[in-house]
């Protein structure tokens, strides 16, 4: 009976916290999914200004979690902003090399 193949260990919210701020420094490295940019940003009114700010600069908010690929993980980031409000930013990071930012949100329900 064939076993299957071992699953990677979850990586530190802080390592992949790292990965995304160090790829979100150059925007090359970021892929903009559409429900983020068409979708969820005009409808919630946060800027790509704001969701970069929160990549390169927010904390781990709640649990990482294995994406679709084996090499990929997902993780929410958070920020204050100067409007008081936080905002959450869902990324992926694809084997430490591509950043994939899937949804943007207010951590409040204003």
């Amino acid at each position: 009976m064939p076993s299957e193949p071992a699953k990677p260990m979850r990586p530190r919210p802080e390592v992949v916290r790292n990965t995304a701020r160090a790829l979100a420094q150059d925007t090359a490295n970021i892929q903009w999914r559409n429900h983020a940019t068409l979708v969820r940003m005009p409808q919630r009114d946060i800027t790509d200004k704001m969701a970069l700010e929160v990549i390169r600069k927010g904390y781990v908010k709640g649990m990482v979690e294995p994406g679709r690929q084996a090499d990929e993980w997902v993780v929410k980031l958070a920020l204050e902003m100067r409007n008081g409000r936080e905002v959450g930013v869902v990324v992926s990071v694809v084997g430490g090399v591509k950043l994939r930012v899937i949804t943007v949100e207010w951590e409040d329900l204003r």
